[in-house]
């Protein structure tokens, strides 16, 4: 997914794009095992 689509889909959901300089794909298997700020931002809807 594009930057844009990524941007519009988050306009339409009413939430905060978050880009990952770089990422590929984010899974355990490149090295993503841990989101501390996704967890934060969570926390904080709580």
């Amino acid at each position: 997914m594009c930057i844009a689509n990524g941007q519009k889909a988050a306009d339409e959901l009413g939430v905060k794009l978050s880009v990952i300089p770089n990422a590929g794909h984010i899974n355990e298997a490149a090295g993503y095992t841990q989101f501390s700020e996704l967890l934060t931002t969570i926390t904080n809807l709580l």
